[in-house]
């Protein structure tokens, strides 16, 4: 079995593996929030939103 790895959306770096919740970017572990399962770009949005659509936990 292969891996599809690509660069990351966000920071360019190879080794994108995870795909955001939100947004959908592929993004790599530095990137995303484990937590929420979206990516930093996002979770600033998140912490910055006064939209119910973003719920705090």
């Amino acid at each position: 079995m292969t891996d599809v790895v690509g660069l990351c959306s966000m920071c360019g770096r190879p080794g994108a593996m995870f795909t955001c919740q939100l947004c959908g970017r592929l993004v790599c572990e530095r990137c995303f929030d484990h937590r929420h399962y979206i990516c930093s770009e996002c979770e600033h949005l998140k912490k910055h939103s006064d939209s119910p659509s973003f719920p705090m936990d």
